[in-house]
């Protein structure tokens, strides 16, 4: 039976039927497609009937084929559907169901995920194109989508995907998350978190993916469970340029959230820093628990780094002992860094970036902020918003009661 949008459906009879009897025995449905060009072949000599629609079928689609003993052979006998030899009977009419496969279920287990990412990004890589690997462009809605072949694999097929993803992001929730380490590798990833402001009695913060350097990393997953009676999922944002794809659903009801990212570029590079920031909303003053899971593959799609951590934190900033300045991460970078500082007290804080030779390149901060621990990030430009060579550079932290100068190197 046909799995893929593009193949026929092929009936093989144990003896040459009469075509000219379909009409009055064959009957085709389908439960979410119009066909109406469906056509019918029959091949005489290997008594084959082959079953068709020259544009394809509706992927996802489900189809009902019932042959009934209104289908005779060439002598006047009816299909003898449960081959007891006695075609009068009445099992002898069956009914065939065939299902067509989702678009972007490469691994054909009924879901768009991760998987099936990765396989997209090989596919979007490779040089040559199969008629099984195209997925778009189409008609109609996921997740019953009629392919439109164009012979390219590119950015129509890329939204079909994502697409797909979004309309089977929903059923991938199944079971909790484990709070152990699986790490693979000695690479590393780690949460962290920065709170922000206090807003119609919410507690604002961000967690922050922190990556260590990786090389050669051609995807990313995160799957996130936090405790919603404690914390709101608001939004998540990317750090990583243009040529990386992100694609993120959240259960707000159960509390799981999952992000894929995914680079369609084919130049290796190191990722450093953050790749995104998901952004909460703590609904009182407490400690709560993320459980969080990552899976890393490289630019050939094999597991390159997992893990299974829980994170602990409290749903409002603590207060900082004393003044510090953080060593800038990461460091050297290109082209953006994060800067962080812990202010024990309310403070005029001033925080400029300033040249090897002590000329100022820009003022990041300049205004009063609350006790806490505050952060910013600097994409390497000045106070024109043109970008900086690359070279050594000071950034200077200064409020009434302390100043702060560390170093940091823009690379090229």
């Amino acid at each position: 039976m046909a799995e893929h949008w593009y193949e026929p459906i092929k009936f093989t009879f144990n003896k040459e039927i009469d075509f000219g009897t379909l009409q009055e025995g064959f009957f085709f449905s389908s439960r979410h497609g119009v066909y109406e060009d469906l056509e019918t072949e029959y091949d005489a000599i290997n008594y084959v009937l082959i079953i068709y629609n020259p544009g394809g079928w509706f992927n996802g689609d489900t189809l009902d084929i019932e042959i009934t003993t209104g289908v005779k052979d060439i002598y006047g006998n009816p299909f003898d559907g449960n081959g007891n030899d006695d075609p009068d009977s009445t099992g002898d009419n069956i009914l065939y169901t065939v299902s067509i496969g989702l678009l972007g279920d490469y691994d054909e287990s009924d879901l768009i995920d991760f998987d099936d990412l990765i396989t997209f990004q090989q596919l979007w890589f490779s040089d040559t194109l199969q008629t099984i690997d195209e997925i778009g462009p189409t008609e109609g809605t996921p997740p019953y989508l009629r392919i439109i072949p164009d012979s390219k694999f590119d950015f129509e097929d890329l939204m079909v995907f994502v697409q797909m993803w979004n309309w089977s992001a929903g059923f991938n929730y199944g079971g909790n998350l484990l709070a152990k380490s699986t790490k693979t590798s000695n690479e590393d990833l780690s949460l962290y978190i920065s709170y922000s402001s206090k807003e119609n009695e919410n507690f604002n913060f961000n967690v922050h993916l922190n990556v260590s350097d990786f090389i050669n990393v051609g995807a990313l997953e995160l799957t996130v469970q936090y405790d919603t009676t404690d914390i709101i999922f608001n939004k998540a944002v990317s750090y990583v340029d243009e040529s990386w794809i992100m694609l993120n659903n959240v259960n707000s009801e159960e509390g799981k959230l999952v992000i894929n990212l995914v680079d369609l570029n084919q130049d290796a590079r190191v990722i450093a820093g953050k790749p995104f920031t998901l952004s909460f909303a703590g609904k009182k003053d407490t400690e709560t628990d993320i459980l969080w899971q990552a899976d890393v593959r490289n630019r050939s799609g094999l597991i390159k780094y997992q893990t299974s951590e829980k994170f602990t934190f409290n749903t409002t900033a603590p207060i900082p002992q004393t003044y510090t300045l953080h060593q800038n991460y990461p460091n050297p970078f290109n082209p953006s860094t994060t800067i962080r500082y812990d202010l024990p007290e309310a403070a005029q804080v001033h925080l400029v970036i300033y040249n090897i030779l002590g000329q100022e390149v820009v003022s990041l901060v300049n205004k009063q902020e609350s006790a806490g621990f505050h952060s910013i990030i600097w994409n390497s430009k000045n106070q024109y918003g043109k970008t900086v060579s690359p070279g050594i550079y000071f950034y200077l932290l200064k409020t009434d009661r302390y100043i702060a100068t560390k170093k940091l190197v823009l690379l090229k």
